[in-house]
Parts: structure tokens; sequence; C-alpha cells
């Protein structure tokens, strides 16, 4: 017996069961297993993401600046991912500043929501986590872009209804690199199903699938 769950469910779940080291670390469950007596609590949203990332975009984090927007379970394990990649910087943004304050580690700092724009640098890598742009809120976008894009900008949404969202399509449109969330909703699920079954599913079937329900 497996759950996966999502927001607003991966804090919470946390309490309710026996985590594994990587949920631990992230402090955030996005699925869980009952063993028998009570439930194993994992997270695969953090894995799901790099395999996405690496996967779609056959690029590295190491040596980027990285900016991640919200402060939530998915940007818990969006940063224990992002951490041991050997970024150059990590800047975290949230609309309560003092809610990212608690997930920082040191050598990271927050910054102002209005800083956006002048802590975009050549490379970096910007990842939003936050629910805002969502179906049926499509027409929200989390932030502003400013008019032009530093060089080799990466753009990544965890959102994947709409694929892509409005501020993805925002960023291309300025001359970005961009990931949606399609992958990492087929990955993180890719590693839930390993975990309850012990057998790896190909990724493909499951791509197709996602897209398929979103049409």
């Amino acid at each position: 017996m497996g759950i996966n769950l999502t927001l607003p469910l991966k804090e919470v779940a946390f309490s309710h069961c026996q985590p594994s080291q990587e949920a631990s670390a992230i402090g955030a469950i996005n699925c869980l297993r009952w063993n028998g007596q009570g439930w194993d609590g994992h997270n695969t949203d953090g894995q799901g993401w790099l395999d996405s990332f690496h996967e779609e975009l056959a690029t590295t984090i190491q040596g980027r600046k990285v900016l991640v927007v919200g402060a939530g379970g998915a940007c818990r394990a969006i940063l224990h991912k992002v951490r041991g990649q050997q970024p150059a910087g990590l800047v975290l943004f949230n609309r309560t500043p003092e809610r990212a304050q608690a997930l920082l580690q040191p050598g990271e700092r927050v910054a102002a929501w209005t800083d956006f724009p002048t802590e975009l640098e050549p490379d970096c890598l910007v990842v939003q986590t936050t629910s805002v742009g969502m179906w049926p809120h499509q027409e929200q976008i989390p932030l502003e872009w400013p008019d032009a894009l530093p060089s080799g900008v990466i753009a990544c949404d965890l959102i994947y209804n709409p694929s892509p969202t409005l501020w993805l399509q925002q960023a291309a449109a300025k001359g970005a690199l961009t990931l949606d969330g399609c992958g990492m909703l087929v990955h993180q699920a890719i590693r839930a199903i390993e975990w309850w079954t012990g057998q790896k599913p190909e990724s493909a079937p499951m791509r197709a699938a996602l897209q398929q329900s979103l049409k």
C-alpha cells in the first residue's frame, strides 16, 4: 500500500510516519509506504526534479548561481538537491521572507522580492516552486521578469498544468532555456514506484500518458 502526496500535505505528513534519510534531510514527505505496522515516509520530489533537469536540459548545476522562488515543501526538496550539485551561490525569494530565512544554510541568503531583476546574472538557474500560475489560475505569475535577461538563464517551473506556465512562456520569449514540471512529475513517480515495488518503470510511456491527460 502506497500513497503519493501533493500540497498542502507534504510537510504535514512528516509527523505521521517514519521518515527516510532523504525525507528527514528535506523536512517534507511526498510518498508513504505501509510496512505492516505503520507508515514509512520518503521524498522523491528532489531526485525526480534532478532526473528531469539532467534528462531534458543535458547540463549541470555546478558553478551556477541559483535563485529559488518559494519556501514550501517542494522548495525544501529542490534546495536539498541543488546544494549537492555545487552551485556558485543560492538565493531565496518568498513573499514571507521569514519563512525562507528559516530554510537557509551558511553562505545562502534571502533577497527582497523587488531585487529579483538585479539578482539575475549570466547562466544562472531560476527555480519556481510555488503553486502560483497553476490551473485554474493560469493567468497569474509569481514575479515579473525584467525587460531583458542576461545570457544563458535557465528558468524552471515545477508546475505541470498548464505546460508551460505563462511565467515560463515569458521567460522563453526573452531568451531563457526553460523546463516545466512535467518531467519532475514523471520522475518523482518513477522513484516512488521503485520504492514501493522494487521495479523501476520506463519514463517514456508515463510521459506519454501524462501529456495525453493534459490535453
